[in-house]
């Protein structure tokens, strides 16, 4: 089985469209989403849309709760402050309503994944930048996950735990990482929307499984997408043009 991982696509059209004719023509059986489809870009709407029409399986990010009032807005900095109220005044009462079912953190026993945003220690804010992050989230998962994934730091990566030991893989896309049996593993496929390792490019990854169920590999991706386009439309919608101009410096 092929499962698409993405994250953090922060209603940017163009890059979605990118990365979803890519899994298409990978041919994922499925796609999971880390969260956050909303907040920062243009298009909210067209976003949420393409989830509903390609069963993408989703939790809510932190973006995505504040929209729908799980979590304070006190949380955000003025640019997230300032795109989620623009949101609000746009997006559909039915997309609106999609966001506010999505679930916090969704298990999947039959292959011991663990779909989450932030990590277990807190699903909705608490960044994994470190290997001591990581494994405070191993620490306090509520189920016995063999994988999590997750997004929000916008960095792709993979921690590889073994009883207390941590190993940080930083992924240098394209790149295919090789699971080993008996060790924990927490993917981070980057950001879709709005990369932040200094690479403009949308990220994502594709997870391959056994017949059996089992961990096999991941393989990371980077595609183009009409950066300029996503960047002028942000400006045109009257979004603080930084939003815009960070796309291209991938920060």
């Amino acid at each position: 089985m092929k499962i698409g991982l993405i994250s953090d696509i922060h209603s940017n059209w163009e890059a979605l469209e990118v990365v979803l004719d890519k899994l298409e023509a990978e041919e994922v059986d499925k796609i999971f989403s880390s969260g956050d489809v909303i907040g920062y870009g243009p298009d909210p709407n067209k976003c949420v849309n393409a989830f509903l029409e390609n069963s993408i399986v989703s939790v809510k990010g932190n973006h995505d709760a504040g929209l729908v009032g799980k979590l304070g807005l006190d949380f955000f900095n003025n640019l997230g402050y300032e795109a989620i109220n623009w949101t609000k005044d746009r997006i559909t009462q039915s997309n609106m309503e999609f966001i506010g079912a999505l679930p916090i953190t969704k298990f999947f026993p039959d292959e011991n994944i663990c779909l989450l945003h932030g990590s277990s220690a807190s699903p909705l804010t608490h960044y994994i930048l470190r290997k001591m992050d990581a494994f405070r989230s191993f620490q306090a998962r509520e189920n016995d996950f063999s994988l999590q994934i997750y997004g929000h730091t916008h960095l792709p990566v993979v921690y590889e735990i073994h009883d207390d030991d941590v190993i940080e893989h930083r992924v240098f896309n394209p790149e295919e990482f090789q699971f080993d049996r008996g060790k924990t593993y927490l993917v981070n496929p980057g950001s879709v929307g709005q990369p932040r390792d200094g690479n403009w490019k949308s990220s994502f990854a594709i997870l391959e499984l056994t017949e059996k169920g089992l961990l096999d590999k991941v393989r990371f991706f980077r595609e183009e997408y009409p950066v300029e386009e996503t960047r002028q439309k942000i400006i045109d919608a009257g979004l603080p043009k930084r939003l815009g101009d960070r796309l291209l410096e991938g920060r």
